[in-house]
Order: C-alpha cells, then structure tokens, then sequence
C-alpha cells in the first residue's frame, strides 16, 4: 500500500534519475573515446549506470501501484515490468563484461537490439497509459506523449540523446505527479478524490 513517505520518496527519485542522466550520458560518450577505456573510468560509468538503474526500478514500481490503486489501472504492468527487467538485465550485462574488453565490443550489438526494444516498449506503454481514465493531476497526456516521443528517439537510436533529454522532462513530471499523490495522501489519508 502506498503512504506519503513512499510517494515523496519516489518524486525525489525521479527529479534524481533526471539529474543522474545527465553525468551519465556524459560519461557514455566519454567512455568511446580512447580516454574512457581506463578501468576507473568504466567502473565510474558502471557506479553511475547502476544507481541509475536502481532509482528507476524503484520509481517504476512506485509508478505502477500507484496507477493500480488510484486509478485502478493494471493495463500497464507488462510494459512497466518489462522496462524493469531491460534495465536490470543491460546494467548487469554492462558490470559483468566490465573487465572483458571483447565481450564489451561484443556486447555492443546486444545493447543496441536493447536500446530498441526498450525503445518500442516505451512507446507501447506511453499509448497505453494514454487509456487511463485518471487524468493524473492534469499530467496524463503529457507524460504519456512524453514517453512516447522519448521511445521513438530511444528505438532509431541515432535521436537517442534527444530521447534521453525529453526522457530527463518526462522524469520531472513524474515528480510532480508523485508529489501531488502524496499531498493527496497526506490530506486525505487516501488516494482517492474527496
């Protein structure tokens, strides 16, 4: 069940998922060039890739009970879930293949495939979510086209700094939901409208 605390504590998240993809895009494209190859380098880019990964399950997991039990919206889950797995799976493939510079460049290809398929997932999800009768505070739509065009960008790869930049927008509007959820909660002891 969802409280106050767990709400205002997924809004921080997600202002810190907006603020933590900034360094780490900058260290990703640090990382291609020959002075990234260093090994406190890659483990810099894994610390930054994990705790990005980490506050995003959270948020994401936040996101979803609170559309199940303030909007009693479940049409989501699978995507909200399926974003989880990529996200664990591609952090962990990224530390695992850390000391091996071969599988690195190997993995390369699997990262891309990835990239796309979270891409198309995000897209599936934002139009889906577009489906839910509860306008989110007034934030449904935007966040939802938001996703989508986040997802576009991600999935053709070469727009994916772009996706990346309206993803970081999309993060913040999170927030905003999460902390007009809480005051919600703390006015009314509920999620549900007065």
């Amino acid at each position: 069940m969802l409280d106050e605390k767990s709400l205002n504590l997924a809004g921080s998240f997600s202002i810190a998922a907006a603020v933590l993809s900034i360094p780490l895009v900058m260290v990703q494209v640090i990382s291609e060039s020959p002075e990234g190859q260093s090994a406190v380098f890659l483990i810099l880019q894994s610390i930054f890739n994990a705790a990005y990964v980490a506050i995003s399950v959270y948020v994401l997991i936040i996101f979803k009970r609170l559309l199940n039990q303030k909007a009693n919206f479940y049409d989501v889950d699978r995507y909200i879930e399926f974003i989880i797995w990529v996200n664990i799976a591609s952090a962990a493939l990224h530390i695992i293949t850390l000391p091996f510079k071969e599988a690195q460049e190997t993995m390369g290809t699997v990262f891309l495939i990835l990239l796309v398929l979270i891409g198309i997932i995000m897209v599936l999800f934002g139009l889906k979510l577009l489906k839910c009768a509860d306008d989110l505070y007034g934030y449904l739509k935007t966040y939802s086209y938001l996703t989508i065009a986040s997802g576009i960008m991600i999935a053709i790869f070469i727009l994916a700094l772009f996706g990346i930049i309206i993803s970081l927008i999309s993060d913040v509007i999170l927030a905003l939901i999460f902390f007009k959820s809480a005051k919600l909660y703390k006015e009314q002891g509920s999620l549900s409208p007065g």
